[in-house]
């Protein structure tokens, strides 16, 4: 980026003072006061190399200008991507913890799911999963734009798959709290192993967006 604007800034400063250059030549007629004799000299030529050499500048000002815009759509672009990712993760956390209480489960969700539903097409899961990725197709279009690397973005496809799986779960064994047999404990362990895993996950790839890499 410095790079960028220091090429852009010499290649201004060049122009101008070749323009100025010129003009102060033509002007006082600087050959004469020389004592050049300009009958020699090719003016044609000369003509044809200074608009080249214009030409030539005006090139490299227009690429690092056009290079400027390029490079902050893809810091602003890579930003987005973050935003969008991050608010992805803390929903995401905010409901897992929302999810702890089971209680609020049996009285509020658990009555108005259909256990019957084998393919478990419930409206309600489907929106407790899918509701802290609204913004996945963005996100999408963003990861196959080149602006978020390849395994961050499966990082984030693993971790909503395990989301959702764990709202399920959740729902599903909502009074797993009162396990009686080993089976039912086994079940409880995990669930609760995969609440920990997805708190991990999330913290790290906070931190890891936060700090931009």
């Amino acid at each position: 980026m410095n790079k960028s604007k220091k090429g852009l800034k010499i290649s201004i400063l060049s122009l101008v003072a070749l323009l100025i250059s010129y003009i102060i030549t033509d002007y006082v007629n600087l050959p004469k006061m020389l004592g050049i004799n300009i009958t020699n000299v090719n003016i044609d030529l000369f003509g044809i190399f200074f608009n080249s050499f214009v030409v030539v500048l005006l090139y490299i000002i227009t690429f690092f200008v056009i290079d400027k815009k390029q490079v902050e759509k893809e810091i602003n672009a890579k930003r987005t991507a973050h935003i969008l990712m991050s608010l992805s993760y803390k929903n995401c956390k905010d409901t897992i913890s929302l999810f702890d209480n089971n209680e609020m489960i049996r009285r509020y969700i658990v009555p108005k799911i259909d256990f019957n539903d084998a393919n478990n097409n419930s409206p309600i899961v489907q929106a407790l999963q899918n509701k802290p990725f609204t913004e996945y197709e963005h996100i999408l279009q963003l990861a196959e734009s080149g602006y978020i690397n390849d395994k961050r973005f499966e990082r984030y496809l693993s971790f909503m798959s395990d989301y959702k799986m764990y709202i399920s779960f959740k729902i599903t064994f909502f009074d797993i709290d009162a396990a009686k047999t080993s089976k039912q404990s086994e079940m409880r362990k995990h669930i609760e192993e995969m609440r920990t895993s997805l708190f991990k996950t999330i913290d790290e790839e906070l931190k890891l967006l936060s700090d931009g890499e």
